[in-house]
């Protein structure tokens, strides 16, 4: 990722999703989120930068509040799969549609009511720039009225 080194150490992808979650509390609070943390203590370690993986986090979890009406449910887990670890961030929100499926981790793109919202459209890019960099993946699938999921993956330590 061009400018930002990273400062990769074996870690507990719990550890880092239970701080996220901490902090964007009282924003799930205040918009009535039932949130389902299914990320367990004792899957492997991963290998890689906290500070950039609370990031990716930060943003999926916080996107998902902010572009959501009220009263939705958000699910984070995670799973081992071979050589590497799936995560997930899911919500039975609004969705989106295929077209911005394939546009949201581009530089600058926002969502359909981005104008009434704070944000420059970096944050996908961002995530996509940290996944890529850790050398995982990441995606999105949707469908409108029927909520979004958010995956990627980081290789096990």
């Amino acid at each position: 990722m061009r400018g930002v080194e990273l400062h990769c150490q074996p870690l507990q992808l719990s550890t880092v999703v239970n701080s996220v979650l901490c902090d964007l509390e009282p924003l799930a609070t205040q918009n009535r989120v039932l949130v389902k943390n299914q990320v367990n203590n004792n899957l492997p370690l991963v290998n890689a930068d906290a500070i950039q993986l609370r990031r990716v986090f930060s943003n999926l979890i916080g996107n998902a509040l902010k572009h959501n009406p009220h009263e939705i449910t958000l699910t984070l887990d995670a799973i081992a799969q071979e050589k590497k670890i799936l995560c997930r961030v899911q919500d039975n929100g609004v969705g989106m549609s295929k077209k911005q499926c394939v546009r949201v981790f581009e530089l600058y793109t926002r969502g359909e009511k981005a104008r009434f919202m704070p944000g420059l459209g970096l944050g996908l890019y961002v995530c996509k720039q940290i996944i890529t960099a850790h050398g995982g993946k990441i995606g999105v699938t949707s469908h409108i009225g029927a909520g979004t999921t958010f995956w990627f993956t980081l290789p096990l330590e």
